[in-house]
């Protein structure tokens, strides 16, 4: 039982960790693309300097598209000022992301009738007090700063201002809802005298699991002088975070698994001795001694499959139950209950050792009790 429910833990944790890890990933899937590309030297990159036309033919490569990606003051009049990342995209960039589908106020529009508009986060939204909730459209002032000119006491001299309104504004999460506002690529561009130029590269792939081959393609393709990133290569923190800390319960789980199972020899232990006399007539009729110990070898490693076996079906019952259903909910955050995703390599590993820790345990413990019941059977 104690190793059943160990089990049951180890794979309900482990697909939580999982659930986690998709969650996070679909998160940043929805605004950052698969692949990024951006120079090795500098802000900013000449779009001609690449062969975008080659990248495209990779194989996997499904679009492409040039970001610039800034930061710029935003405000509503002149008290409500805000910092923020002024993101310009093409229309490209709307297939290799999901801000579409994730704006909550107003409509998802950037040009219109020959007129730009911009799509704040809701954190940024609500710190200036706009109000589109009900689709109103509000005039803020986007200031970026002016290349080659210095600081100065002057805002005038030294930040180029645009007065633009609002569409609507995006949600995906609390992070990014703060930090981003949308605009269309001409308008950063040119609010930034980026003109010709791009942060960086955007590239979506067919297949997300493809994204480290088609990464080492590009990299084949336009050489060293270019940074080629994964989106877990541009985000290293989050996915090493929640990787770190499933592993650091995986051990721990392994070490209250070894300490369950060496409890339990306590009934195998009692099994041993309460058949003394069934030895003793195995003995007499001319079992040997590696026989006695191969048959309570195989009894240990079958409590202990059949016990792996129970906490699986417990374990793998109750995360289809959470997906399902969604027996464990949140409230005030991007889902509704907590992720779970069942992953079929780490079930594997963690019946692989719930049965490997059992079988060592078992082989070591009735070593042990049968070399004390030839010690007591010589005597």
């Amino acid at each position: 039982m104690v190793v059943a429910c160990v089990t049951a833990t180890m794979i309900i944790l482990l697909s939580a960790f999982n659930g986690i890890e998709e969650l996070v990933d679909g998160l940043y899937n929805k605004f950052d693309p698969d692949i990024t590309i951006s120079s090795n030297e500098g802000k900013v990159l000449f779009d001609d300097s690449l062969d975008l036309a080659s990248i495209a033919k990779i194989n996997g490569v499904l679009y492409i598209s040039s970001v610039i990606e800034e930061t710029a003051i935003i405000s509503k009049g002149d008290s409500n000022k805000s910092l923020c990342k002024l993101i310009g995209i093409d229309t490209t960039y709307v297939k290799l992301s999901g801000i579409k589908e994730n704006v909550v106020y107003g409509t998802y529009s950037l040009h219109e009738a020959g007129e730009n508009f911009v799509i704040p986060g809701a954190g940024i939204a609500g710190d200036l007090g706009l109000q589109l909730r009900n689709g109103e459209s509000e005039n803020l002032r986007i200031y970026a700063p002016i290349r080659g000119k210095k600081i100065s006491i002057s805002h005038k001299k030294a930040l180029r201002d645009e007065v633009v309104s609002t569409s609507g504004a995006f949600s995906i999460n609390a992070e990014m809802d703060v930090k981003y506002v949308v605009s269309t690529l001409s308008f950063a561009r040119r609010m930034f005298d980026y003109e010709g130029q791009s942060s960086y590269i955007g590239i979506e792939v067919v297949d997300e699991n493809d994204s480290e081959e088609v990464r080492d393609e590009i990299k084949r393709l336009i050489g060293e002088d270019f940074l080629v990133k994964t989106r877990r290569e541009k985000n290293p923190l989050v996915y090493e975070t929640n990787a770190t800390e499933k592993k650091a319960v995986f051990l721990i789980l392994v070490f209250v698994l070894i300490i369950a199972v060496f409890n339990g020899m306590a009934s195998l232990t009692m099994l041993v001795l309460e058949k003394q006399r069934d030895v003793s007539v195995l003995k007499s009729m001319g079992a040997t001694w590696p026989f006695i110990k191969r048959i309570f070898i195989l009894e240990g490693a079958l409590i202990n499959i059949i016990g792996a076996a129970v906490g699986t079906v417990l374990g793998l019952s109750l995360c289809l139950a959470q997906q399902k259903f969604g027996l464990l909910r949140l409230h005030g955050t991007v889902v509704d209950f907590y992720p779970i995703k069942i992953d079929g390599v780490d079930i594997t590993v963690v019946i692989s050792t719930v049965i490997f820790i059992g079988v060592i345990a078992t082989y070591f413990m009735v070593n042990y009790l049968v070399k004390k019941l030839k010690e007591t059977s010589a005597v």
